[in-house]
C-alpha cells in the first residue's frame, strides 16, 4: 500500500492492485481523539458526506483520473491462495503498523471496474492493538449502508464483540448488488461485485490490522443473495456467509472450499417469499439450503433442532464439512431479526437477535 498524500482528514493511497483509496477519517459514529464525533449530514448515496475541512484540495480528491484497468480480478474457482497470502496477512502485531492504536474511519471508497464504490465502516470506539474480524455487511435492494446500519444494529454488537463492520455502497440510481438473478441495475449491468468484494477485503486488510482468517460475509435480501454469491465464487477470502432474507442466485456454485452458512428467513416474507417466486427464478429457502447441504456434505437426515425461543427456531444439519444452519421466523416479515423495519415490510421478531445469532455460528467455525 503506498501514500499518495493526506489532506487535512483525507488520506490517499494506492495498493498493490492499482486501486486508489479514500479514507474519509472525520464524520465518526464511533469515539474520535477521546470524544465522540459528530456525524455528518446523508451524502447523496445515503452514506456519511464528506467533510469540507478547508485545507488545500488533493489532485486524488474527486478520484478522477484513475488507472482502473488494473482492477482485482474475481478468486478463481482453483482456490490458489499464493495471490492472497491469507495466512500471513494481518496477523501479526510485531512491527506492523495497521495494529497501532488508532480511531476507525467512518467512510473508504475506491475505484473497481470504472466505478466510485464506497463502504461505511464501524466498530469499537478504540481499536485493539491486534487483528480484529471483519464483517462485511450487504445492504437490501433500494436500500443504503446507513439504512442497513440502522434497521440492523449490527454497529453496535460489533462494538460490544470487537470486530469491524463494513457496509458496502450498491451501484446504480437505487443501490443494488449483482446476486445473480437478483437485483436491479447491477444484476442488468452485470456489475463486477464479486471483484469488488475482494477488492474492499484486501484494502481493509492492508490498512486496518485484520485477522484475513476471520472475514465474514453477511447480507439482507438482495444483499443476501450476493452472500450466497459470494460463497459460490470467493470462498477462498471468507470464514463463512449468513443471509437474511436472501436466497441462492446463481446457477452454478462451485466453492473452492467448504465454509460456514446461514440462512434467516420469514415465513411471511412477502417480498421475497420463503417459498421462492418462479416468475423472477427465485429458488425456495428448501432448495437453496438442499443446495448447500449437498456441497458441504451433509447426512441427508432430518436437522437437528438447536434454537427455539418464541417465533423463532433453528435447525442446523449434521455430519457437514462445516456448519449449515437455517433459521424460521413464524410470521416474520421481510426484517432482520431483533432490528427494526418499516411497517410495510412486515413483522419484526424479537425472539431471534439475528446479529447475535450469526456471529455466534459463524466465528465459532474453526
Amino acid at each position: 500500500m503506498v501514500r499518495l498524500g493526506r489532506c487535512s482528514s483525507r488520506e490517499y493511497v494506492r495498493d498493490e492492485e492499482g486501486h486508489v483509496w479514500r479514507w474519509l477519517m472525520v464524520g465518526c459514529t464511533v469515539a474520535c481523539g477521546g470524544e465522540a464525533a459528530k456525524q455528518p449530514a446523508p451524502g447523496p448515496s445515503g452514506g456519511a458526506a464528506s467533510v469540507d475541512t478547508g485545507a488545500p484540495t488533493s489532485p486524488l480528491d474527486t478520484l478522477g483520473g484513475i488507472d482502473t484497468s488494473r482492477a482485482s480480478p474475481t478468486a478463481s474457482s482453483t482456490g490458489d491462495s499464493s495471490r492472497h497470502d491469507t495466512a500471513t496477512r494481518g496477523t501479526t502485531t510485531d512491527t506492523d503498523p495497521r495494529c497501532a492504536a488508532r480511531t476507525l474511519p467512518r467512510e473508504v471508497q475506491l475505484v473497481h471496474g470504472g466505478l466510485v464504490r464506497s463502504a461505511l465502516l464501524a466498530g469499537p470506539a478504540v481499536l485493539p492493538d491486534e487483528p480484529m474480524p471483519l464483517v462485511l455487511h450487504f445492504h437490501g435492494y433500494t436500500d443504503s449502508p446507513t439504512q442497513q446500519e440502522g434497521y440492523s444494529g449490527m454497529s453496535e454488537h460489533a462494538a460490544a464483540e470487537g470486530y469491524v463492520v463494513a457496509y458496502p455502497q450498491g451501484t446504480g440510481p437505487v443501490g443494488s448488488f449483482n446476486g445473480g438473478r437478483c437485483c436491479g441495475s447491477a444484476m442488468l449491468a452485470d456489475i463486477d461485485d464479486v471483484g469488488f468484494t475482494q477488492a474492499l477485503i484486501e484494502g481493509i486488510a492492508d490498512h486496518l490490522c485484520i485477522d484475513r482468517t476471520q472475514v465474514y460475509a453477511v447480507g439482507f435480501s438482495n444483499g443476501g443473495f450476493l452472500a450466497h454469491r459470494l460463497a459460490c465464487e470467493l470462498s477462498d477470502q471468507l470464514a463463512g456467509v449468513g443471509s437474511v432474507a436472501g436466497v441462492m442466485g446463481v446457477d452454478t456454485c462451485a466453492p473452492s472450499r467448504p465454509l460456514p452458512v446461514v440462512q434467516v428467513h420469514g415465513t411471511s416474507d412477502r417480498i421475497m417469499p420463503i417459498g421462492g417466486n418462479a416468475l423472477l427464478g427465485y429458488p425456495s429457502v428448501d432448495e437453496t439450503m438442499a443446495g448447500w447441504a449437498q456441497r458441504l456434505g451433509c447426512d441427508p437426515t432430518v436437522p437437528v433442532e438447536v434454537y427455539a425461543q418464541g417465533d423463532a427456531t433453528c435447525v442446523q444439519w449434521v455430519g457437514c464439512a462445516e456448519p449449515l444452519v437455517q433459521c424460521t421466523i413464524d410470521g416474520g416479515g421481510h426484517t432482520w431479526p431483533g432490528g427494526t423495519a418499516p411497517a410495510v415490510r412486515g413483522r419484526v421478531s424479537q425472539d431471534l437477535d439475528a446479529n447475535a445469532f450469526l456471529w455466534d455460528v459463524l466465528s465459532a467455525a474453526p
